[in-house]
């Protein structure tokens, strides 16, 4: 099993993003998530260094879908962000860790770019 901050620097070298010693804010193009619920009430998870490692996960998801359209949370979305998020998915730590508590009480999330 990988470990999260492994999947941080395999994805950072695939998008050749700077990851030496640390994410650079400057490489990163994700300015904000935003998620919607069942209901349409949407939630907004703003970039912090806190989140870098987690936007970079849907700065890969940028290269493959269109700027602005909400991209479904399905089933597949979830198990890459399970794989990806690696021990932080399987401990939770809930309110800790506002965005993997997005992903997993959403229906939908919108990429905003900077």
């Amino acid at each position: 099993m990988a470990y999260y901050r492994e999947n941080v620097s395999m994805l950072a070298k695939l998008l050749d993003v700077s990851n030496d010693p640390k994410l650079n804010e400057d490489d990163l193009t994700v300015a904000s998530l935003l998620f919607a619920d069942e209901n349409g009430k949407t939630t907004e998870i703003a970039a912090t260094p806190m989140n870098m490692g987690g936007r970079l996960f849907f700065q890969l998801l940028t290269k493959v879908t269109e700027p602005g359209v909400p991209i479904p949370i399905n089933d597949l979305f979830t198990m890459n962000a399970a794989v990806y998020f690696a021990e932080l998915w399987e401990d939770p730590e809930r309110g800790k860790r506002t965005l993997l508590d997005a992903i997993r009480a959403n229906k939908t999330v919108t990429i905003v770019l900077k």
